[in-house]
């Protein structure tokens, strides 16, 4: 079949507020939600399958060296108080926006950069709202931060591009 790509309107200029959704299948509906901080972010895509709608969901959330805590001003209540880090505000603004556009008798799927480890409240809030975390659910160890296996980036040193080479290295398991 032909690659399709669908490619949500996003703020020009503005390279982390812009990604692709590539797919063989008919784009249905797209859109793109601001989340607290910077970068913050997520482009939506609905396809349609043989097994229903899907909902894409591609987040880009703070990372660790630009994860201040909210305020009223960066996190705008009611889904953030004030002292919160603003990547597990992002997720609950994420969650908000999927309750309200996702359809609920399709497949939802969030994945992007979510510079998170399952362990940590950014995660634990999309975990406990019901997603999964397909790597480990396939049977496959959870990121070991000392070795990197299981790992996709930057986990265990100060080098901000360190482990981008990892997620080839997992189905070897190092």
């Amino acid at each position: 079949p032909d690659a399709r790509v669908v490619h949500p309107e996003a703020e020009p200029g503005n390279a982390f507020r812009q990604g692709l959704v590539l797919t063989s299948l008919p784009g249905v509906d797209e859109s793109y939600v601001d989340l607290a901080g910077f970068p913050g972010g997520a482009q939506w895509v609905r396809v349609d399958s043989e097994l229903g709608p899907i909902d894409f969901v591609t987040p880009h959330l703070a990372s660790s060296m630009n994860n201040p805590d909210c305020d009223e001003t960066s996190c705008p209540p009611p889904l953030c108080e004030p002292g919160l880090e603003t990547g597990t505000c992002q997720s609950r603004q994420l969650l908000a926006f999927v309750d309200a556009n996702a359809d609920p008798e399709g497949i939802t799927i969030i994945a992007g950069d979510l510079n998170g480890v399952v362990d940590q409240p950014r995660i634990a809030t999309l975990l406990e709202a019901g997603f999964v975390d397909t790597w480990t659910a396939a049977g496959n160890p959870e990121c070991d931060a000392s070795t990197g296996v299981g790992c996709t980036c930057c986990i265990g040193n100060d080098e901000v591009l360190a482990g981008l080479d990892a997620a080839r290295d997992r189905k070897s398991g190092g």
